[in-house]
């Protein structure tokens, strides 16, 4: 299972903000969780069930 903060990094990485084996940064992390957090409930409105569970730590496992 993946981990939000593995999530996180890559596609922190994906969009070219975050190099490679780069810590994340503790603001980075906290905005990152919070447009994954939205974008999973935002797919739950629209009728798309997917078991997410909301993430609030780095080591939370991605439920989905």
């Amino acid at each position: 299972m993946e981990t939000a903060e593995s999530v996180i990094n890559d596609a922190l990485q994906e969009i070219l903000v975050q190099q490679s084996e780069q810590p994340i940064e503790a603001v980075d992390f906290q905005t990152s969780k919070r447009y994954l957090n939205r974008m999973m409930a935002s797919l739950a409105s629209d009728g798309i069930s997917l078991g997410y569970t909301v993430v609030t730590n780095p080591d939370d496992l991605i439920t989905a």
